[in-house]
């Protein structure tokens, strides 16, 4: 562990508050589940892993077998965690550890209300931290560590809403999210990168997301079809229709008046090579995509809740 936390230090050696947000993986639900599981299908038997400080910490692909396992995600947070509380003097400020409803100062080792999110995400309470720095007058850079695609993202977005200079650490280089997409694109990247697949979301066969961002980044109506999805968490029937014609216009090339059962059938008449799963999806896969995309995309832009709604909660009221 000891090598985990030298990581940290070095990579934000002038820093002077650390703020560590994690996942929540004692949930006995989270709207990532799915997608994990899916991604996890291929490692037939994950072993229950009690680590120890002085273990020897495993290559990438043993420890990426090894976190397909929830349980020992969160064996190794509290690890880390101890970790961290035997280095806080390495740090001129505050080292703050959140786990969602629960927050420390491990420098003074006392619980601290003031980073508490009732989040499931640790994407989400990543935001909603950094609102709260902003809230609280912190006028000076803050820098966000993680290879994350989603927090990239979203960081996109935040960077043009939130007065501040924003960076992400990447490698050794600092890059100003600011500076990464245009306003106009950076507005609806977040249900674009949804939609198209993310943390939470599977992608469209054959499409690749970066495709369909130059697609979108040269076309005022799909940017405009976006603009209003994760307006509400209910999805409304207006928004359902437009993020379907976007779906089977701009991704799947069919004509935005078509049902999905007309461009199943035409992209299956042009298949040279016959492939299901190169097919538009039908009404009800669609239907299911989208009103995840929407739930999704509202917890995002609303980043400076303290509590989301809940999924479960949301089904059936759309």
């Amino acid at each position: 562990m000891a090598k985990i936390t030298a990581i940290i230090f070095s990579r934000h050696p002038n820093a002077n508050r650390i703020i560590i947000i994690n996942d929540k993986y004692d949930l006995s639900y989270s709207i990532k589940d799915d997608e994990h599981d899916r991604r996890a299908a291929k490692y037939t038997h994950i072993p229950n892993v009690f680590p120890k400080s002085e273990d020897v910490f495993p290559g990438a692909a043993d420890f990426n077998k090894l976190m397909a396992n929830s349980g020992n995600k969160v064996r190794l947070q509290k690890l880390v965690k101890a970790q961290m509380q035997t280095q806080v003097g390495r740090v001129c400020g505050d080292i703050i550890y959140c786990g969602g409803e629960t927050s420390t100062n491990l420098s003074t080792g006392v619980a601290n209300g003031y980073y508490v999110f009732k989040h499931p995400e640790a994407d989400t309470m990543m935001f909603s931290a950094y609102a709260k720095l902003r809230t609280e007058n912190y006028t000076g850079p803050v820098v966000l560590d993680s290879e994350d695609t989603d927090v990239y993202v979203q960081a996109s977005y935040v960077s043009h809403q939130v007065r501040g200079e924003l960076f992400m650490k990447r490698k050794l280089a600092l890059i100003d999210c600011h500076t990464m997409l245009p306003e106009e694109v950076a507005n609806i990247i977040i249900p674009l990168h949804i939609l198209t697949g993310s943390d939470h979301t599977s992608g469209f066969y054959g499409h690749r997301k970066k495709v369909i961002l130059e697609k979108v980044m040269t076309d005022p109506e799909a940017r405009e079809l976006l603009e209003q999805v994760g307006e509400s968490p209910v999805l409304d029937d207006k928004v359902r229709k437009y993020m379907t014609v976007l779906v089977l216009s701009h991704v799947y090339a069919e004509s935005a008046d078509v049902t999905c059962a007309q461009a199943r059938a035409s992209k299956w008449h042009k298949l040279k090579k016959k492939s299901m799963i190169r097919l538009p999806p039908d009404d009800d896969s669609l239907d299911l995509h989208v009103e995840r995309t929407n739930y999704l995309t509202y917890c995002q832009l609303h980043y400076n809740l303290l509590e989301h709604p809940s999924p479960l909660a949301m089904a059936g009221k759309s």
